[in-house]
């Protein structure tokens, strides 16, 4: 009986509830902590790369990616360089155009345009003092200011002994017959002195010409604006070469005085300008009339 309260007691005081229970929890903490661990227990340490291999590593990485887009590269080249030939060609050939339109203008102007008398020789009257008389109108001076009118009735063949006179001077004597419809002046003007209106032309504006159909806007400058610029370009070269000014004969002016009034100011109030200037000297030729009143 005392071997049992013995028992009791060293059980009870060995083994109390309370250390029973501090020593389970104690136990399973480690092994909470083992278990966790080990994966990072187990694993090993990440191998060792040398600088070496890293740099053929990013090598090999770009060159495969140069590799890929290597295609892309190649053709957006191609696109650049054909851009800029294209551009690099048509900027010659506007260039080679544009020189060989002034050459032929500058040429006519040297040369005269010489028009043909347009009367058969068995009708043509003889008025060789009229011609000479022209003749000395259509030789300017260096210093000459001043522009010149030839008037007579309609039908005293002024035309005709225009023409012959003309003719005869030739060189730096430029002759515009003024058409009867005004829309066709700048088509006369340019056919006289060789002029072909393709300022600045170019290989991508001829195609679009024709095979698009795509023309400039109508507000354009007129056409025989353009003939004017072109002709003052090459009297300043004629001038220079043959120390005169050249002359234009404006036939046929009573044409304009009816519809166009206003251009016949501006081609009067022009060769004013440029006979102060010495540039060129205008003759205005044109029957008996309205004419004269209005560029007195």
């Amino acid at each position: 009986m005392s071997s049992s309260k013995i028992t009791q007691h060293f059980r009870g005081t060995i083994f109390p509830t309370q250390f029973v229970n501090r020593r389970v929890l104690f136990l399973q903490s480690p092994s909470l902590m083992l278990r966790n661990l080990r994966p990072y227990a187990n694993s090993s340490p990440p191998p060792h790369t040398s600088p070496e291999e890293s740099t053929s590593s990013y090598l090999n990485k770009f060159t495969k990616y140069i590799v890929k887009r290597l295609p892309t590269v190649i053709l957006a080249n191609i696109i650049v360089t054909g851009i800029v030939g294209v551009i690099s060609v048509d900027l010659l050939y506007a260039w080679y155009r544009n020189r060989c339109n002034e050459r032929l203008l500058n040429e006519t102007v040297e040369k005269g345009t010489r028009p043909g008398a347009g009367i058969s020789s068995d009708k043509f009257v003889p008025r060789p003092e009229i011609v000479e008389r022209l003749k000395r109108i259509f030789q300017p001076y260096e210093d000459q200011s001043f522009y010149h009118m030839v008037c007579g009735e309609h039908g005293t063949g002024k035309t005709t002994l225009t023409r012959i006179a003309s003719r005869e001077v030739g060189d730096g004597v430029v002759y515009v017959d003024i058409p009867s419809d005004f829309e066709d002046l700048g088509e006369a003007f340019g056919k006289a002195i060789n002029f072909a209106f393709e300022e600045n032309i170019s290989i991508t504006e001829q195609l679009g010409r024709k095979i698009l159909g795509i023309t400039k806007d109508k507000t354009e400058t007129s056409k025989w604006k353009r003939a004017m610029r072109a002709f003052k370009r090459a009297g300043a070269v004629y001038k220079a070469k043959n120390g005169k000014p050249p002359v234009i004969v404006y036939d046929n002016i009573s044409r304009l005085v009816h519809k166009n009034p206003e251009i016949l100011d501006i081609l009067q109030d022009d060769a004013k300008d440029n006979a102060d200037d010495r540039k060129y000297i205008a003759v205005f030729v044109s029957s008996e009339g309205s004419v004269p009143r209005r560029m007195e």
